[in-house]
Protein backbone atom coordinates (compact mmCIF):
# COMPACT_ATOMS: atom_id res chain seq x y z
CA UNK A 1 0.00 0.00 0.00
CA UNK A 2 1.39 3.36 -0.99
CA UNK A 3 1.50 6.31 1.38
CA UNK A 4 -0.98 8.99 0.37
CA UNK A 5 0.17 12.49 1.17
CA UNK A 6 -2.46 14.51 3.05
CA UNK A 7 -3.84 17.54 1.24
CA UNK A 8 -2.02 20.82 1.70
CA UNK A 9 -3.62 23.38 3.95
CA UNK A 10 -4.32 26.03 1.33
CA UNK A 11 -7.48 28.08 1.03
CA UNK A 12 -8.51 26.37 -2.20
CA UNK A 13 -7.96 22.87 -0.76
CA UNK A 14 -9.92 23.69 2.40
CA UNK A 15 -12.81 25.08 0.33
CA UNK A 16 -12.72 22.11 -2.04
CA UNK A 17 -12.73 19.60 0.82
CA UNK A 18 -15.62 21.47 2.50
CA UNK A 19 -17.68 21.23 -0.70
CA UNK A 20 -17.03 17.50 -0.95
CA UNK A 21 -18.03 16.98 2.71
CA UNK A 22 -14.66 15.47 3.72
CA UNK A 23 -12.78 17.51 6.31
CA UNK A 24 -9.01 17.78 6.50
CA UNK A 25 -7.84 16.31 9.79
CA UNK A 26 -4.62 17.63 11.31
CA UNK A 27 -3.59 16.79 14.84
CA UNK A 28 -7.00 15.34 15.63
CA UNK A 29 -8.79 18.57 14.63
CA UNK A 30 -11.24 18.67 11.73
CA UNK A 31 -10.59 21.62 9.44
CA UNK A 32 -13.61 22.55 7.32
CA UNK A 33 -13.23 26.33 7.08
CA UNK A 34 -10.51 28.94 7.30
CA UNK A 35 -11.64 29.84 10.84
CA UNK A 36 -11.21 26.16 11.85
CA UNK A 37 -7.74 26.36 10.35
CA UNK A 38 -6.91 29.34 12.53
CA UNK A 39 -8.42 27.73 15.64
CA UNK A 40 -6.36 24.57 15.10
CA UNK A 41 -3.24 26.42 16.25
CA UNK A 42 -1.64 26.40 12.84
CA UNK A 43 0.31 29.61 12.21
CA UNK A 44 -1.50 31.89 9.84
CA UNK A 45 -0.37 32.28 6.27
CA UNK A 46 1.35 35.49 5.25
CA UNK A 47 -0.40 37.91 2.95
CA UNK A 48 1.20 39.11 -0.26
CA UNK A 49 1.58 42.59 1.27
CA UNK A 50 3.46 41.21 4.30
CA UNK A 51 5.86 39.27 2.11
CA UNK A 52 6.43 42.30 -0.13
CA UNK A 53 7.04 44.54 2.89
CA UNK A 54 9.54 42.06 4.32
CA UNK A 55 11.29 41.86 0.95
CA UNK A 56 11.59 45.64 0.70
CA UNK A 57 12.85 45.82 4.28
CA UNK A 58 15.48 43.17 3.54
CA UNK A 59 16.67 45.14 0.51
CA UNK A 60 17.25 48.19 2.70
CA UNK A 61 19.08 46.45 5.55
CA UNK A 62 21.05 43.74 3.72
CA UNK A 63 24.80 44.25 3.35
CA UNK A 64 26.28 40.83 2.60
CA UNK A 65 23.73 38.68 0.78
CA UNK A 66 22.06 37.27 3.89
CA UNK A 67 18.98 35.08 3.88
CA UNK A 68 15.90 36.34 5.71
CA UNK A 69 13.18 34.14 7.19
CA UNK A 70 9.72 35.66 7.34
CA UNK A 71 7.12 34.41 9.82
CA UNK A 72 3.78 35.93 10.79
CA UNK A 73 3.84 38.50 13.60
CA UNK A 74 7.61 38.26 14.10
CA UNK A 75 10.48 40.46 12.96
CA UNK A 76 12.70 39.36 10.09
CA UNK A 77 15.16 36.65 11.04
CA UNK A 78 18.55 37.25 9.44
CA UNK A 79 20.92 34.44 8.55
CA UNK A 80 24.10 36.28 7.53
CA UNK A 81 26.33 35.06 4.74
CA UNK A 82 29.49 34.60 6.77
CA UNK A 83 30.91 31.85 4.62
CA UNK A 84 32.55 33.92 1.93
CA UNK A 85 35.78 31.91 2.25
CA UNK A 86 33.82 28.69 1.74
CA UNK A 87 32.07 30.19 -1.27
CA UNK A 88 35.43 31.14 -2.79
CA UNK A 89 36.83 27.64 -2.14
CA UNK A 90 33.81 25.97 -3.74
CA UNK A 91 34.07 28.31 -6.72
CA UNK A 92 37.76 27.58 -7.24
CA UNK A 93 37.24 23.82 -6.99
CA UNK A 94 34.29 23.98 -9.37
CA UNK A 95 36.32 26.01 -11.82
CA UNK A 96 39.44 23.84 -11.80
CA UNK A 97 38.20 20.36 -10.94
CA UNK A 98 34.49 20.35 -11.81
CA UNK A 99 35.01 21.70 -15.29
CA UNK A 100 37.69 19.12 -16.05
CA UNK A 101 35.44 16.31 -14.83
CA UNK A 102 32.66 17.57 -17.10
CA UNK A 103 30.19 18.17 -14.26
CA UNK A 104 27.09 20.18 -15.06
CA UNK A 105 26.29 20.77 -11.36
CA UNK A 106 28.98 20.99 -8.69
CA UNK A 107 27.29 19.58 -5.59
CA UNK A 108 28.45 19.57 -1.95
CA UNK A 109 29.34 15.88 -2.22
CA UNK A 110 31.91 16.78 -4.89
CA UNK A 111 33.38 19.55 -2.75
CA UNK A 112 33.67 17.43 0.40
CA UNK A 113 35.12 14.42 -1.41
CA UNK A 114 37.78 16.54 -3.12
CA UNK A 115 38.51 18.39 0.14
CA UNK A 116 38.85 15.03 1.92
CA UNK A 117 41.36 13.83 -0.66
CA UNK A 118 43.36 17.05 -0.30
CA UNK A 119 43.36 16.80 3.52
CA UNK A 120 44.45 13.15 3.34
CA UNK A 121 47.25 14.11 0.94
CA UNK A 122 48.44 16.93 3.23
CA UNK A 123 48.44 14.68 6.31
CA UNK A 124 50.41 12.04 4.40
CA UNK A 125 52.88 14.67 3.23
CA UNK A 126 53.42 16.02 6.76
CA UNK A 127 53.84 12.46 8.07
CA UNK A 128 56.37 11.71 5.33
CA UNK A 129 58.50 14.78 6.10
CA UNK A 130 58.27 14.32 9.86
CA UNK A 131 59.58 10.78 9.33
CA UNK A 132 62.88 12.24 8.13
CA UNK A 133 63.14 14.70 11.00
CA UNK A 134 62.42 12.33 13.89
Amino acid sequence: MFYKEPPRLTRSNIEEMAKSGKPIIRGGVEIRTISDYRKAGVPRALTVEEVGEAFMQSLHIDKNGAVYAVFPDTPLIEFPDNQSEMTIAVGILAMFVGSRLGLKVFKPVHFYSIAGIVVFFLISLVHFFLGFVF
